[in-house]
């Protein structure tokens, strides 16, 4: 295999694994959300601030050239999850 795409592979799973853990840390913060939002009788859902999101995912996703509806898939996914850790 050409010592070039091992190189590009490598970076490719650096970069993936960069991806993970800043994953596990948005959790660790929604897991922190979710229990303030039990004290506080707040609901998990909020509207509101979930438009206010896309459109800055939206917006970013402009800036960097990336494709709106395929950050915003993504982004509903995390959010889902993030909302499921926060009902635990």
């Amino acid at each position: 295999m050409n010592n070039n795409l091992e190189n590009l592979r490598e970076e490719i799973n650096g970069i993936d694994e960069q991806i993970l853990k800043l994953l596990k840390t948005r959790f660790e913060i929604a897991q922190e959300i979710g229990k303030i939002k039990k004290e506080q009788g707040t609901q998990i859902d909020d509207t509101l601030r979930e438009e206010e999101l896309f459109e800055m995912y939206e917006k970013l996703a402009r800036e960097l050239g990336l494709d709106g509806e395929f950050v915003k898939k993504i982004f509903e996914e995390i959010i889902l999850e993030s909302k499921r850790i926060q009902t635990k």
